[in-house]
């Protein structure tokens, strides 16, 4: 018996769960290499371009300094406040009285001193904070304006590169349109790049285009056996306390496999038919390789295992949404072995122009 909790095994029963649902999508994602294409539209000219926003916010503008507020000044001192007190006798011996008169004017005249003292103190410490305050804030708007003339900078950088890049896919756009082959490779090199794939299709690609001819030859990189999907199921065991993977029949990965690689170049040649707006492609070759270990060296090897070639007449008059596949391939003479799987190695139909291809 397992000592989880019963939060621990549904977790558990809901983490199997998830993963069969994961495989379930991955599933149905290699069922449908070709389908999904098909309801996509096809790449533009437009889509090569890598332009993105300018999404670096403008600097804002400091607001205004904080006002500095003057302390008040404290009382002055009351001059009545420093009239000495006479007396009689002080009245009547005047020198006395001269005496706490001078007394009481020089302790108001200290007093006065003080006093003006203390508000020079408040002036200057005013006038310092003032300063200070300003010094900040030409701190600040200096920042500002230094932070603005950046932006402004990157701004037009960004911009002068989206410029050239549509410069460059125009320039390249009318040199696909008059035949050229780099214009027609680069082009559609990057639409089989951009090509959304299940996860493990490796989409690595070499082409050549013969522009006397219109025949664009294309190797493209399939995915090995071991790309798809092995497991149909997890489950947890609770009284195991583990997750048992239910396994693909062998028999159901094999066949996958074959109608996942045709589906890849009917899908293919698909794409490059449906963005070829100039319509310079007369003829498409497929030739689909594998790469693998040779059993006979133990070096690793990359074959041919299947080849095809379509007209643009012929295959634009298919309704891929109906075809089997594999009757579609042989309809158009492919070349493969009898079980893909086995990946045996075929001659192609026509091979790459090795002085044209990426030049």
């Amino acid at each position: 018996m397992t000592s989880l909790s019963p939060w621990e095994v549904q977790a558990n029963g809901q983490a199997a769960r998830s993963r069969t649902a994961k495989l379930e999508r991955d599933l149905t994602e290699i069922l449908s290499i070709l389908r999904v294409s098909l309801q996509r539209p096809p790449l533009r000219w437009e889509d090569l371009s890598e332009e993105v926003s300018f999404d670096i916010p403008q600097p804002q503008k400091p607001g205004d300094p904080e006002k500095t507020i003057k302390p008040p000044y404290p009382p002055a001192p009351d001059p009545i406040k420093f009239v000495p007190e006479l007396d009689s006798f002080d009245k009547l011996v005047r020198s006395r009285g001269d005496k706490k008169k001078a007394e009481a004017a020089a302790r108001l005249e200290t007093a006065e001193a003080a006093w003006r003292e203390k508000c020079a103190e408040i002036d200057a410490a005013f006038d310092a904070a003032v300063a200070f305050r300003e010094n900040r804030h030409q701190g600040e708007v200096n920042k500002y304006n230094k932070a603005v003339s950046e932006w402004e900078a990157a701004r037009k950088e960004h911009f002068a590169k989206q410029n050239e890049q549509r410069e460059k896919i125009e320039g390249t756009r009318s040199d696909y349109k008059a035949g050229k082959a780099s214009a027609v490779e680069n082009f559609f090199a990057g639409l089989l790049a951009r090509s959304a794939y299940p996860e493990g299709v490796p989409k690595k690609n070499v082409m050549s285009f013969d522009g006397d001819s219109g025949v664009l030859v294309v190797d493209f990189e399939l995915p090995a056996q071991s790309a798809l999907p092995k497991i149909k199921e997890v489950q947890y065991i609770v009284s195991r306390d583990e997750f048992l993977e239910i396994p693909l029949s062998e028999t159901w990965q094999r066949k996958t496999y074959d109608e996942a690689l045709y589906q890849i170049a009917l899908r293919t040649i698909h794409e490059l038919y449906a963005a070829d707006e100039g319509q310079v492609i007369k003829s498409v070759v497929f030739n689909g390789t594998v790469k693998q270990v040779d059993k006979a060296t133990g070096g690793d090897t990359c074959d041919c295992v299947l080849s095809v070639q379509a007209n643009r007449e012929e295959f634009l008059q298919i309704h891929l949404n109906q075809v089997d596949p594999k009757a579609c391939f042989q309809k158009l003479n492919g070349r493969a072995g009898a079980n893909l799987y086995e990946l045996t190695a075929i001659e192609p139909i026509a091979t790459i122009n090795k002085k044209r291809a990426g030049s």
